[in-house]
């Protein structure tokens, strides 16, 4: 009886150890789910990905996103449907250093072109990582 307890014990302590460990918000991690966003066209979504210096003002945070969402999808949309969307996205590489990080993509359109890019990322006051646009 002992003996299932243990086990069924340290069954859980690895499964959380595992969902933590799996979840854990990198560099790479929002890179990936940000470029995920654009293929998607999930504009506000990508937009949640980025530094935003929001001072307190909850309001004026959130008009800051919307605006910021609008623009890019005026311009990617139109982008994208030049260059017949995204074929292929991935992380080239991450190189991390405490609180910033640079993380290099590569994106393949649908019309055979490629481009490479390097996001440069910072973390929030909550810990979080995010897309530094240079505000």
């Amino acid at each position: 009886m002992i003996m299932k307890n243990f086990f069924s014990v340290l069954a859980i302590v690895m499964t959380v150890v595992l969902m933590s460990s799996c979840s854990s918000d990198s560099p790479k991690t929002v890179a990936e789910k940000s470029m995920g966003c654009i293929v998607d066209g999930d504009y506000k979504g990508y937009v949640e990905y980025i530094y935003f210096n929001d001072g307190g003002d909850a309001k004026k945070l959130q008009r800051d996103k919307d605006g910021t969402a609008a623009l890019m999808g005026e311009k990617l949309d139109k982008t994208l449907h030049q260059k017949r969307g995204i074929k292929h996205y991935a992380v080239l590489s991450e190189e991390v250093q405490d609180t910033v990080a640079t993380v290099k993509t590569k994106l393949v359109y649908g019309n055979g072109e490629i481009e490479e890019d390097v996001l440069n990322m910072k973390k929030d006051k909550h810990g979080d990582w995010k897309i530094d646009m240079g505000e």
